[in-house]
């Protein structure tokens, strides 16, 4: 219809819930509040850690995880990226999977993924570290890689930014729901054909210490987009 808004928004509370439905003029909508949410060891604050601190997992079998505790309703809409600034401890690399989660209580609410997979997360990106150079010349975050794009090893005691594009959601947050930042070195579900998740796969991360500075000098921090 030549009449009809340019998105057409659906805001989910669960997979199965839909909180509710609008039309907007513009993506991102005109209404984002782009928020920090800054990283401290276990949890998301809205004002940084004002002391360096450190968080280290070992990859590719652990993960970091970070909770943030909604104060008040939300909803988040649009993109996120993710600012961490690693070093890796007797490694040059590792690949990096980054995960937003909703729970409530202290249960995991389910969203819709690919291939039919119903226990999906919020939203959800990765990155190899050696990637993590940005082109300054393109307005976007990451542009496309390329087999010939020359990988950039991690230094000995080098601490690097790293920002990982989060994919777009449409998602609901009610007062003491909390939105969890789970980051890891490998994909979080495991491949199979009955459970969904196929015939999706990626290689988990080599063996490496994974140190994330935050707090202080280091802006390690998760930008969403809150409206509402």
């Amino acid at each position: 219809m030549r009449d009809a808004a340019p998105v057409h928004l659906e805001i989910r509370a669960r997979g199965d819930e839909v909180h509710s439905v609008r039309e907007e003029q513009a993506w991102p909508i005109p209404s984002v509040r782009w928020t920090q949410l800054h990283l401290a060891p276990g949890e998301l604050r809205l004002t940084p850690l004002e002391a360096n601190a450190e968080v280290r997992f070992e990859v590719p079998g652990d993960a970091a995880t970070f909770v943030f505790r909604v104060p008040e309703d939300m909803e988040l809409v649009g993109p996120m990226k993710l600012r961490l600034h690693i070093a890796l401890a007797d490694a040059t690399d590792a690949y990096l999977f980054a995960s937003i989660c909703k729970r409530a209580g202290r249960r995991e609410v389910p969203f819709e993924g690919p291939f039919g997979f119903g226990c999906d997360v919020v939203a959800k990106g990765w990155l190899r570290v050696a990637h993590r150079r940005v082109d300054e010349s393109r307005s976007e975050l990451h542009r496309p890689f390329h087999p010939s794009d020359r990988a950039e090893p991690l230094g000995r005691n080098e601490i690097a930014p790293v920002d990982i594009e989060i994919l777009p959601s449409a998602t609901f947050f009610a007062r003491g729901d909390q939105l969890c930042l789970d980051v890891r070195g490998r994909w979080p579900w495991r491949r199979s054909m009955f459970f969904g998740m196929f015939p999706g796969s990626y290689a988990p991360s080599p063996s490496a210490t994974v140190i994330l500075h935050v707090g202080g000098a280091h802006d390690a921090h998760l930008l969403v987009p809150r409206t509402g």
